[in-house]
């Protein structure tokens, strides 16, 4: 079962409270709604207290209405209202796709199946509807992803990356997710730069741009901040094998919120604050080479 929350929550439209085991009333919007980190059937396995976050992008169709705000429902029971989860999270009003993660943590006296609606209001009156099914199960699960490519300075690719995602992130999406971006990349170093794994803090103290620009309806936006991840080289893991109890044990001690690496390093990772998660990134190439202009290609995994 769900941990308890209120007994009514808003629906889609902002129309009149609903109670939690009505039937959910038919979409009518247009909105595009993915997720990125879950596509297809959208489905995932977790265990109670796991951290799920989901990437969803939100898109304008052709000739449709403009998105305006998302709100979360959950429920046991599917097809039904169930309760609001978190607060309304506002959307730019923009034709081009945007990114807005939504992190929900499973209770920990979860069983059976949690079916979360994702509803976006539009323009219009209409609303769109998406559905992320969680089947609650286990001990604790990792994420994995595979064949990430940061770019460094000067290089067109994403530097940012949320690693409980597995989702990169430019400019206007970088803005509206800082709090969950915990690993980025640069070339950094003199006379000679070399590849580097930062926090997103970091960056700041490196000099690096914390500007975007033309986000919507912000002339322009910050990517300052994020959470103050540290990094650590390690050995004798084995990333392949890796599973919670594996990343639960990893040492990844001190103040280091940057580290150098090169090609098959295995490098460990925490997060900072109350998702102080543990991770392992392994460096597969720098497709690009290791300078400004660069990129590295990597694998990762995740406690949820």
């Amino acid at each position: 079962m769900l941990a308890a929350g209120g007994l009514l929550a808003l629906n889609g439209c902002g129309e009149d409270p609903e109670l939690p085991d009505t039937a959910l009333p038919a979409a009518d919007g247009t909105v595009q709604i993915d997720f990125l980190n879950y596509p297809g059937t959208a489905t995932t396995t977790a265990s109670a207290g796991d951290f799920v976050s989901v990437a969803v992008q939100v898109q304008k169709s052709t000739g449709g209405n403009r998105p305006q705000k998302l709100n979360v429902y959950e429920t046991n029971l599917i097809n039904t209202r169930g309760t609001k989860f978190g607060s309304t999270i506002d959307l730019r009003n923009i034709d081009d796709p945007q990114i807005k993660n939504v992190n929900y943590t499973v209770p920990q006296n979860a069983t059976g199946t949690i079916y979360l609606y994702f509803e976006v209001d539009e323009s219009g009156g209409k609303f769109s509807r998406k559905l992320l099914t969680i089947n609650v199960s286990g001990s604790g699960t990792i994420a994995s992803y595979t064949g990430i490519v940061l770019g460094a300075q000067i290089n067109s690719a994403a530097s940012r990356i949320s690693s409980a995602t597995g989702q990169v992130y430019v400019a206007c999406d970088a803005a509206a997710n800082i709090g969950d971006i915990d690993i980025t990349y640069a070339s950094l170093g003199s006379p000679t730069a070399s590849p580097t794994f930062l926090s997103n803090p970091e960056r700041v103290i490196q000099g690096l741009s914390t500007a975007a620009a033309n986000c919507g309806d912000n002339a322009s936006a910050s990517t300052a901040g994020g959470p103050a991840t540290v990094f650590a080289v390690v050995t004798g893991v084995n990333f392949n094998d890796a599973t919670d109890a594996t990343l639960e044990a990893l040492t990844v001690s001190g103040t280091a919120q940057s580290i150098k690496v090169t090609a098959n390093n295995i490098v460990a990772f925490r997060r900072a604050g109350t998702n102080g998660k543990k991770g392992l990134i392994r460096v597969n190439s720098f497709p690009a080479g290791t300078g400004t202009g660069g990129s590295v290609s990597i694998d990762l995994k995740v406690q949820r």
